[in-house]
């Protein structure tokens, strides 16, 4: 039987008594997410460097810095530490005698430092900051703020990539969260059992049962069949995929009176009407440059396909990749929503060559 067991404050504090000669992190400010904001404006508007975003995200346990609610409440780590001042460094981390340290299955070992957060560790050992939850996964840690002064960690190869988690043969081990789920709904779709929530929730470090977001990659136990979206097939003659299971055109390329202002203006792209929730495929493969919001594009998703060519998806509930993610033809990069300036569910579609738009009918059809 799995219990959840909430502790005050006093008490959590007094768990963590320190000695003299322990040093402690400073403690994190608080800021609560506003319309617009993206981890990148947050750091910095608080921090004063844009890149710095990562350290954020690895503080709040974020794996995807594009899903941040408005109203959501996040940790800053100190604004005079920056991961900017941290080089890579080629050799292996090394222990208190300056020797390095080898684990087993070819991981190193780095001791914790004052200061210290996985993406800082992830910058200094690794020199990719992003990889904070390799570093996360290698150690069974479900909470990346939950490291200590001292804790000894294992550390990932520099060319490693997150190792899986064990699965049985022919079964998924993990599920990303969709509008409307709740843990007792995975479990019973995917468990058949709903009563086998709280494994998920303690798997998952999750304490609060109601505190799930859109695109949240959860472990789930073993025994759990989970059916991937395949990536849409039917590229035309040209290489172009047409982005949607939806063929009803709304507003198509050019001069049109716009809906919301009533004024004649350019449409520089092609919009189509989907149901909400539904699969946004990317039309070529490349390298996300743009997920999240923007502006009256609402969330939004651009992919850059080299030699000047760029995609571009907007007005997504939501969206499944990340910036620097190299995605493949076909695959699912957002769900059709109706944010920014939008009056429906759809998919508002952009071709551009070298930054100038075009008629999206030219390269794809429904």
């Amino acid at each position: 039987m799995f219990q959840f067991a909430e502790r005050n404050n006093a008490a959590h504090d007094h768990d963590h008594e320190h000695s003299h000669d322990e040093q402690v992190a400073p403690r994190p400010r608080s800021y609560t997410v506003k319309a617009g904001d993206t981890l990148g404006k947050i750091a910095a508007s608080q921090l004063g460097d844009a890149a710095r975003y990562t350290e954020i995200a690895a503080l709040n346990g974020i794996s995807n810095p594009n899903l941040i609610d408005v109203g959501q409440q996040l940790r800053l780590p100190s604004a005079g530490a920056s991961t900017d001042v941290l080089q890579p460094q080629n050799d292996a981390p090394t222990n208190e005698t300056g020797k390095p340290v080898e684990a087993a299955g070819g991981a190193q070992s780095y001791t914790v430092r004052a200061g210290d957060t996985l993406a800082i560790i992830a910058v200094r050992v690794l020199g990719d900051a992003s990889r904070f939850m390799e570093i996360a996964t290698f150690n069974g840690i479900a909470n990346p703020n939950l490291i200590s002064v001292g804790q000894v960690l294992k550390v990932p190869g520099s060319t490693a990539s997150t190792p899986p988690v064990k699965a049985d043969s022919g079964k998924a081990s993990t599920y990303t969260v969709l509008p409307g789920d709740t843990l007792s709904g995975i479990a019973g779709r995917l468990l058949s059992n709903q009563a086998r929530w709280r494994e998920i929730a303690l798997l998952n470090g999750i304490r609060n049962p109601s505190a799930l977001r859109i695109g949240q990659l959860l472990k789930i136990p073993d025994g759990a069949t989970i059916v991937e979206t395949p990536p849409k097939q039917g590229a035309n003659d040209s290489g172009w995929l047409y982005p949607s299971d939806s063929s009803r055109l709304t507003s198509h390329y050019g001069q049109r009176v716009h809906p919301i202002s009533g004024k004649v203006s350019h449409h520089h792209g092609l919009d189509v009407g989907a149901a909400a929730g539904s699969n946004i495929y990317a039309a070529k493969s490349g390298v996300v440059t743009h997920a999240g919001w923007a502006g009256g594009y609402g969330n939004a998703v651009y992919i850059d396909h080299g030699d000047g060519v760029e995609t571009r998806y907007a007005h997504a509930s939501s969206v499944t990749v990340a910036v620097g993610q190299q995605v493949s033809q076909g695959q699912v990069v957002a769900k059709v929503g109706s944010t920014g300036n939008s009056t429906g569910p759809h998919l508002h579609f952009e071709i551009r060559f070298g930054g100038s738009s075009v008629d999206p009918l030219s390269y794809v059809s429904p």
